[in-house]
């Protein structure tokens, strides 16, 4: 297991994103109106470029970040990085709550 540093980089911003479980999420990567290049940390591990559709967090293009199915464990910090540059993501999760009627009827 790699840890991937983001030390030494200009920070370009800080956000808070709240994402609910089951869902869809795409996060851009914009530093500087620079879009190309994005490299993608997530609580301290680099992620791997991919094109695999089966993967349930993957970049897409130059920018983006897709998680598909979001669950509790995708929340933490999320970091952006382009040329020296790093933009900081904390990513909280909103769990849903299911209840059931456990009453049957006469």
């Amino acid at each position: 297991m790699k840890i991937f540093l983001s030390e030494n980089r200009k920070v370009s911003g800080k956000e808070k994103l709240h994402f609910d479980v089951g869902d869809k999420e795409t996060l851009h990567c914009s530093i500087h109106n620079k879009t190309e290049f994005a490299r993608w940390v997530i609580n301290g591990q680099k992620v791997q470029r991919n094109t695999s559709s089966s993967k349930r967090v993957k970049t897409v293009g130059d920018s983006k970040l897709v998680i598909e199915n979001v669950q509790l464990s995708d929340g933490g910090t999320y970091e952006c990085l382009i040329e020296e540059y790093v933009h900081y993501y904390t990513v909280y999760i909103n769990g849903r709550k299911i209840l059931f009627n456990t009453f049957r009827r006469p």
